[in-house]
């Protein structure tokens, strides 16, 4: 049979009036909560990490490798459900045959070297004991991962269809939503990002006789049900993903899984919907085969959703004051401002951005003081969990409680820690905290240890807290004048590049000496920004970018993820955080250009800051060659600068020191020949003058993965003094130090860099 096995792809339907599933009122489920796409679904589209909690993908092992095939959906803390023909034989010990190894949640990127990979081993699979393989009849079945699953922001249950409406609709022109890591097209490449697109949900009976007409012994039955038009359906490496149907409950969209994704004819087929296994037809067989009681564990769920939030961290809290979480305020005092401010302006959209009569942010919060009614104890409360299991139970908090010091009359507990409030020598509020708790005066100390005055400031402090030996008396930051913080500049924008006559383009580079680059100096290139993603990332920075205005910097256009998030400007050592005031800004807008995508050879992009930064030694832009003669010189057999933190090899590490290196300009036609060679899918129309050939034939030095987006650099004597221009973004090359770079040309482009700038 010329018929297509369809894996991953997950479906979604809203409910509107006239259309809407109404469920009885027994336990309001909170299971099914996704985060909503941060713009609206049309056609196919990256998801974004966390939209769809529920989705997993199944590890096998072929071939003496690793790879993802189907998909599946959590339905419980041991159990995942899938098709039945992607578990079939996959359980058997052979070399010949796939083997099912584990089962990954929480994943968007499945590529991604940046993303956690969360993976439970495989304790037994259980098809349905009537499935057909060759007529795909009872297409379902369950995993039984080893251990529990944890649940976080990313890892939760889908809800399972158990009340009648289920079974009484047919939900027949209903629009759902497709999604997986399936192949793009018939017979293309699959995507490694989780995709959704819509699709209507189609009469079971047309959808039969429509197969019918092809393929003979189908049999569909109550079993099944059809989804799809030919402008999006699930396509191969989709199978067993859910199909899913979202429940307007209360006002809360919660979804449930109403299909598997079983087969189909090719993808996108206009004639040919998809088939689905219909999973309220075999409610009871899960039942069965869990020994789960699915309305205890929808009420476990509320209880373990309806009280608490999910930090940035994605652990389990409540939404508080600001002034009644000690985590938040401590964090200020622990890493850089503007990492922690960043924090708290996500804790507080995760509470819905709400105030309170007093004007203090409400934040998601783990550890949570606030005063007793006798006044004299401090209550200190924790949200946890126990929800490990399907039968296990879940605990809505437990409370300590910590005796105020008998000397003062107010105290703060901070992370379970509990410190007495004092004022600094020099009349500041503060804590009394051990020394190497208190960066401020710990930095201060370690910097400046020959420094008598300030040792004298350190022992009065310590007299003022009369404790033990390491106690001093800890400025306290006024967290909410930070948070509130709003430069005036936020309504402004700059709206130009910035003249010769204004200060762009001048180094601090007392010498001018990557792959095989060396270290640059602080302060060398002042330009030079890292563009942020995941702040919550062990490693947020993954391209490079410019500095050209007060408030754009300029960066490659695949460099622009779902994820963007911040720019960071005057880093150099991405360990140190005191060697350098470096400066985190967060991206508002982003301009792609338009042509990006159909070929490779405009790849960039421009970004809108926040604000205006205040430009000094260290922050400064880059000039811009928008003069005519800049815009038409040629650079070829000239020696610019790249710089960057990118990798210092193939398959090496990232550079935490900002490494600078010279490279050779070469004609395109140097290029040309290599790429049309190394990469014969790339046209030789790509080599036009929009890009600049640059680095070694021969290999060596060169930029690398983690470089993209950053600068290619050229001096130029503007009135006597040297002032650097942008002249190219480093775009893509040939692994690392094997093959001349790609860079695009700034010059080339300028009209649109300008445009963009000037109207965004």
């Amino acid at each position: 049979m010329n018929i297509k096995r369809v894996c991953v792809l997950t479906i979604f339907v809203a409910f509107t009036l006239g259309n809407e599933l109404q469920l009885s009122n027994k336990g309001e489920w909170k299971c099914g909560i996704t985060r909503p796409p941060q713009s609206r679904i049309v056609g196919g589209r990256e998801t974004h990490l966390g939209s769809h909690p529920y989705m997993v993908a199944l590890k096998y092992w072929i071939a003496w490798t690793f790879e993802i095939g189907c998909g599946a959906c959590l339905i419980t803390s041991t159990f995942v459900l899938t098709a039945a023909h992607c578990v079939a034989d996959t359980l058997e010990i052979s070399y010949f045959k796939p083997r099912l190894w584990a089962v990954r949640v929480g994943a968007c990127d499945i590529e991604s070297p940046f993303e956690t990979i969360i993976e439970y081993g495989v304790k037994q699979a259980v098809m349905h004991h009537k499935f057909n393989r060759r007529i795909l009849a009872n297409d379902i079945a369950l995993i039984e991962t080893r251990r529990p699953i944890i649940f976080n922001a990313q890892v939760s249950p889908i809800c399972l269809p158990t009340d009648a409406a289920f079974f009484n609709q047919d939900f027949v022109g209903t629009r759902a939503i497709v999604l997986g890591w399936g192949r793009t097209h018939y017979g293309g490449p699959r995507s490694h990002v989780l995709k959704e697109a819509p699709v209507p949900i189609v009469d079971l009976q047309k959808c039969r006789r429509t197969y019918s007409s092809a393929f003979k012994g189908l049999d569909f039955n109550d079993g099944v049900m059809c989804a799809g038009d030919g402008s999006a359906d699930a396509c191969q490496s989709d199978s067993g993903g859910p199909l899913i149907v979202q429940v307007n409950l209360d006002g809360t969209f919660r979804s449930n899984v109403l299909g598997i994704v079983s087969f189909g004819k090719e993808c996108n087929h206009p004639e040919y919907p998809g088939v689905y296994t219909r999973v309220p037809h075999y409610i009871d067989w899960i039942k069965n085969h869990t020994d789960l009681d699915l309305d205890a564990f929808a009420q476990r769920l509320i209880n373990y959703r309806e009280q608490f939030c999910y930090t940035p961290r994605g652990v389990i809290g409540a939404c508080i004051s600001l002034k009644y979480c000690p985590e938040i305020v401590n964090l200020f005092a622990r890493v850089h401002p503007n990492v922690a401010k960043r924090y708290s302006m996500e804790s507080q959209r995760v509470c819905g951005n709400q105030v309170t009569p007093d004007q203090y942010p409400l934040v998601c919060c783990t550890v949570i003081v606030k005063g007793n009614d006798n006044n004299d104890d401090l209550s200190v409360t924790s949200p946890t969990t126990t929800t490990t299991t399907a039968t296990s139970s879940t605990t809505a908090s437990t409370t300590t409680t910590t005796k105020r010091p008998k000397n003062d009359n107010s105290s703060r507990s901070i992370a379970n820690e509990t410190y007495t409030t004092c004022d600094t020598p020099d009349f500041q509020s503060g804590f009394c905290k051990p020394l190497e708790n208190c960066p401020e005066l710990f930095d201060k100390l370690r910097r400046n240890s020959g420094d008598e005055e300030f040792k004298k400031y350190l022992r009065l402090s310590h007299t003022l807290c009369g404790e033990e030996k390491t106690i001093v008396c800890c400025p306290e930051i006024n967290i909410k004048n930070i948070l509130n913080d709003r430069s005036n500049n936020a309504s402004q924008r700059y709206n130009k590049l910035p003249s010769e006559e204004e200060g762009c383009g001048l180094v601090n580079l007392s010498t001018t000496k990557i792959v095989d680059g060396d270290d640059s100096e602080i302060g060398a290139w002042p330009w030079m920004a890292l563009i942020g993603y995941d702040p919550w990332s062990v490693r947020p920075f993954r391209c490079g970018g410019t500095l050209v205005s007060g408030q754009h910097v300029i960066t490659a256009a695949h460099c622009i993820r779902h994820d963007l998030s911040f720019v960071r400007l005057g880093e150099y050592d991405l360990t140190n955080e005191t060697e350098t005031e470096h400066m985190d800004v967060n991206v508002v807008k982003y301009s792609i250009h338009p042509e990006f995508g159909r070929n490779r050879r405009s790849d960039m992009a421009v970004l809108l800051l926040e604000k205006i930064v205040t430009f000094s030694d260290l922050i400064a832009p880059i000039c811009m060659p928008t003069s005519s003669h800049l815009r038409s010189k040629s650079y070829i057999n000239t020696m610019p600068y790249v710089a960057g933190w990118g990798y210092t090899s193939q398959g090496g590490a990232t550079s935490p020191i900002l490494k600078q290196v010279q490279l050779p300009v070469l004609d395109n036609e140097v290029c040309r020949r290599i790429y049309t060679t190394l990469m014969p899918h790339l046209s030789a129309q790509e080599y036009d003058e929009s890009v600049i050939c640059a680095g070694f034939v021969v290999g060596g030095k060169d930029t690398c993965k983690g470089d993209s987006g950053g600068p290619l650099m050229i001096p130029e004597l503007y009135k006597g003094i040297t002032r650097y221009y942008l002249i190219g973004i480093v775009s893509y090359g040939h692994g690392c130090g094997q093959a001349p770079g790609i860079y695009i040309s700034t010059q080339y482009w300028m009209d649109w860099i300008i445009e963009q700038i000037s109207t965004m």
